[in-house]
């Protein structure tokens, strides 16, 4: 209960300046202390925010967060903390120390830590030193489980590999796959089919349209706006309604972007 009410609260929808985040804090607290593992994650990306309110900023408040729901087992939780180490939250924190914990996050079955490693697997040729490695079989397997599991961005990658033939199947198969991405809440999808619908790479023959549709670009682009604000929490599971793929007509449309958000939205 207090976690959905902090999420109510928390409308990406609303602007920063208008949500009482003393209150969302309190509420994702409260839900924590049930060991509502989602609660502590949320806890710790509000404390490593600027949002006014909030009443901790210390980076080892949220590690402490995050730790609290690795014991759990989670693996989100240990995907994120691969995150930290990452990006320099966890002093002393690396490459090499993130890679472990995104390999124990992928074993425990996280979709975000597998289309992380798939990502980096998938290369056409070794590079240790920038992190990516080839062997595609591996990495296209990864990324596919973590669509499986709902994790829209890893079709961002599946869609170059599946295009890379460069036949027209291939082209299908990859607009398929970046469509089921949107669905599934990717914005990185959503710009992706954006500018091949207008027209991106028709020159060198790689786009994988094969001509320019402005109306489905356009759809795309709105779609993509609106993805980037819920970073995910957002399923457009009935968008074939408004923006189906060619060669299926599109539907009438009024050019409001909340009509075109609503169609789409996942009935609830």
């Amino acid at each position: 209960m207090w976690f959905q009410q902090a999420l109510t609260l928390d409308d990406p929808a609303v602007p920063a300046d208008n949500i009482d985040y003393a209150k969302v804090y309190q509420l994702y607290l409260q839900a924590a202390g049930r060991n509502h593992w989602k609660a502590m994650l949320n806890l710790a990306s509000l404390i490593l925010s600027d949002r006014s309110g909030v009443p901790v900023h210390d980076p080892e408040a949220a590690i402490q967060w995050v730790e609290k729901a690795m014991r759990l087992d989670i693996p989100d939780a240990y995907d994120r903390m691969g995150v930290y180490h990452l990006d320099g939250v966890v002093k002393g924190g690396g490459a090499r120390t993130a890679y472990a914990f995104f390999q124990r996050a992928a074993d425990l079955g996280s979709p975000a830590a597998m289309a992380f490693l798939g990502y980096k697997l998938a290369a056409s040729y070794d590079n240790p030193g920038e992190g990516f490695w080839a062997n595609q079989a591996v990495g296209t397997r990864m990324l596919e489980c973590a669509l499986a599991q709902g994790y829209g961005d890893a079709a961002e990658k599946l869609g170059l590999i599946y295009a890379s033939p460069n036949t027209l199947e291939a082209k299908r198969r990859a607009l398929n796959v970046l469509h089921e991405g949107v669905k599934l809440g990717s914005a990185k999808c959503a710009d992706s089919l954006a500018a091949d619908f207008d027209g991106m790479d028709l020159d060198n023959g790689t786009n994988l349209v094969g001509h320019i549709d402005k109306a489905r670009a356009r759809r795309y682009g709105k779609v993509v706006d609106v993805l980037k604000l819920y970073d995910g929490r957002l399923k457009l599971s009935n968008l074939d309604k408004i923006l189906p793929l060619p060669p299926a007509p599109l539907p009438k449309w009024n050019g409001d972007m909340q009509t075109l958000i609503n169609t789409a939205k996942a009935v609830i």
